[in-house]
């Protein structure tokens, strides 16, 4: 289903109904519209699709050239938590931290719901990240990856705020289950719980007690050198 305008050059979408979809690609069309012109960005002039992964992220081009990212989740990523983000990055930056600055909304937000066939969706802008070639294999620019996600982690140290554990979180395995033999799925529930009882474990033997969470989704992919 396309969350489409009212007077568009593929036809009039408003009244359309549609088959529950798994996921949905929205228009680009109708995101340059409506959704756009809501962030704190110069007046746009095009949209398009840009990839898709765990989210389907839309190349934002200003009047002015400057480009912007935005980043739309499926369900069952909420708003709440699109909000988050945006709370954390920015914070993440006021701490002196090499991130990618969320752009806010007029109302100073960060997170903008959509509704979609499969369901509320959640989009959040970026800015551009600075372009640029990282080799795995050079020493000097794996030190600096290193120093890099040690500023990250000093940055986050000093936010203030209720931290949040993880393992309270929502089964993080579950999507396994509609994948997976019912043996193999119980091989991995039985797996998480001894992961979960040894990690419980860590911060109360640590000799230097510096031990906490933090996310591990460092690749290439997610970063960008200046």
């Amino acid at each position: 289903m396309r969350y489409g305008l009212l007077a568009s050059n593929r036809g009039d979408f408003a009244d359309r109904t549609s088959f529950p979809a798994q996921s949905s690609v929205l228009d680009e069309e109708a995101l340059l519209d409506r959704i756009v012109p809501q962030y704190r960005i110069p007046p746009a002039s095009s949209c398009f699709f840009f990839c898709r992964g765990d989210s389907d992220v839309y190349q934002i081009v200003s009047t002015e050239g400057e480009t912007f990212y935005l980043k739309i989740y499926r369900p069952p990523h909420t708003v709440e938590m699109a909000e988050a983000e945006g709370q954390l990055v920015r914070r993440l930056l006021e701490n002196g931290a090499s991130v990618v600055a969320a752009m806010p909304r007029h109302d100073g937000s960060y997170a903008t719901a959509l509704p979609a066939s499969e369901g509320t969706r959640a989009a959040i802008m970026f800015e551009a990240a600075p372009s640029g070639q990282l080799d795995k294999n050079d020493e000097a620019t794996c030190r600096r990856l290193g120093e890099a996600l040690a500023r990250l982690h000093m940055a986050a140290d000093a936010i203030e705020g209720t931290p949040v554990d993880p393992l309270d979180q929502p089964d993080n395995v579950c999507f396994v289950e509609r994948l997976a033999y019912k043996e193999d799925y119980a091989e991995l529930q039985e797996l998480k719980s001894r992961i979960i009882d040894r990690l419980r474990e860590l911060p109360n033997n640590a000799s230097d007690g510096d031990i906490g969470w933090c996310h591990g989704d460092l690749v290439l992919s997610n970063v960008r050198c200046r």
